[in-house]
Formats: structure tokens, C-alpha cells, sequence
């Protein structure tokens, strides 16, 4: 698991924004962005979300996000990777 800066980035899936910017920068690199992908996804994030409260909902009900800049390598955005973001 890389944790640079904001992102926490596992085999190039963006997993957690943690930062509060209104323009996020999607490191280059990352293929996948959170959200549920595939059913393996699926068990991983209800046994996260029931163990550690967490889940692959990458930038999840961040208020201060405007726009998201991706870079070329990302080719999936998983469902719910945007759930509960206002903007």
C-alpha cells in the first residue's frame, strides 16, 4: 500500500482521498479509481466497511471537491467512488 500525500493507492487502485482541495490531481499511475469494480471488490469492501469502517469509496462524501483531474492510465471509475460528494 503506497500513501502519498492525500491518496492511499493499492496496485495502482486509487483507494482514499483524505485531502480537502477543490481540484485534485489523480496521481499518474493509477488504472482504477475506488467504488466497487468486481464481486472480489464487493467482498473486500463489506468486510472492511464491517471490520475497519472503511471502503473503496474513493473520494466518499468529501464536501470540498470541484474537479477531478484524471490521468490518461485510468481506465475504470467504480461504482460509488463519488457517493455522497456535493459538488
Amino acid at each position: 500500500m503506497d500513501e502519498t500525500g492525500n491518496f492511499i493507492i493499492e496496485n495502482d487502485i486509487l483507494k482514499v482521498y483524505n485531502g480537502n482541495e477543490k481540484t485534485v490531481y489523480v496521481p499518474k499511475g493509477v488504472t482504477r479509481m475506488g467504488g466497487i469494480i468486481s464481486k472480489e471488490d464487493a467482498d473486500k469492501e463489506y468486510l472492511l466497511n464491517h471490520t475497519l469502517g472503511i471502503g473503496y469509496k474513493a473520494f466518499y462524501c468529501n464536501k470540498t471537491i470541484e474537479e477531478v483531474v484524471l490521468p490518461d492510465s485510468v481506465s475504470v471509475i467504480g461504482f460509488k467512488s463519488f457517493l455522497g460528494c456535493e459538488n
